[in-house]
């Protein structure tokens, strides 16, 4: 049977425990059983660089993750957690909920899925449910789970799909780097490129767009292009900027952007 744990922002209630009756902790563990045989099902793993998005049938990976809230520790030892109490607990303030299991090798996997305000179930409103051929009044508060699993961690690897969701519930900068405002003034004053505002530059540089920047300051490898000058077009502010690299055994062919 699994455990179901909420993974929170709130340093008073880092982590607590959801108890339930019987019938809900045998249909949850089904439920949730089903998503753990499909994760990550004959998928390739490639390492994360902060660079590479996934296609279908990819999952990114990290190795040595550091599992700075000992959730590891936490699943072989449920008891030991408080049970969520939902006069003290803000469910705003949920980034994940996780669950794990022991393995027949002795690890304990931890398997997380990705919450937002969305799956909260609040009593502030006036909301109604089917039971048993009537509409009964919602009392107290609650959460709806999620379909799938945003992430799973075995021993200190963790496996998951979306950049933009495992950000949401750990602290990712350890293991990428953007570049900041100073490092896209200096990536636009480089001689092979030209600029015409550097203050648009930066604000249609969102977090995408600045991992790029940084990784090709990173590389250097403007300085060994052929071309001399890549020129980007004037931005506005009204326009997101998209950015992309063509790679080529000569280097980098073009930097080019594109206003949607």
């Amino acid at each position: 049977m699994f455990t179901l744990f909420a993974y929170t922002r709130d340093p008073g209630n880092r982590i607590v425990r959801f108890a339930v009756n019987n019938d809900v902790q045998a249909s949850m563990t089904a439920y949730l059983a089903a998503q753990v045989e499909a994760f990550g099902t004959d998928c390739e793993e490639v390492p994360f660089d902060g660079n590479y998005k996934p296609e279908q049938g990819e999952m990114l990976v990290i190795e040595g993750f550091e599992d700075l809230d000992s959730l590891v520790k936490v699943v072989a030892a449920p008891l030991d957690v408080p049970v969520a109490d939902p006069s003290s607990l803000d469910f705003d303030q949920i980034r994940a909920l996780f669950f794990g299991q022991k393995e027949d090798d002795g690890t304990w996997v931890v398997y997380l899925q990705s919450f937002d305000r969305r799956r909260v179930i609040s009593s502030a409103g006036f909301s109604i449910f089917h039971s048993k051929d009537t509409y009964k009044r919602i009392e107290g508060s609650g959460l709806t789970l999620d379909n799938k699993l945003a992430a799973r961690l075995r021993g200190t690897k963790l496996s998951f799909f979306s950049f933009f969701h495992i950000r949401q519930i750990f602290d990712m900068s350890a293991y990428y780097q953007e570049a900041t405002d100073n490092d896209i003034k200096q990536f636009a004053e480089l001689k092979e490129l030209y600029v015409e505002n550097v203050d648009e530059l930066m604000a249609a540089s969102d977090s995408w767009v600045r991992r790029k920047v940084w990784l090709v300051m990173q590389s250097s490898i403007l300085g060994r292009c052929r071309s001399t000058t890549s020129r980007l077009s004037p931005l506005n502010s009204a326009s997101p900027l998209n950015m992309w690299f063509r790679m080529a055994a000569k280097g980098l062919r073009s930097l080019a952007t594109e206003n949607h």
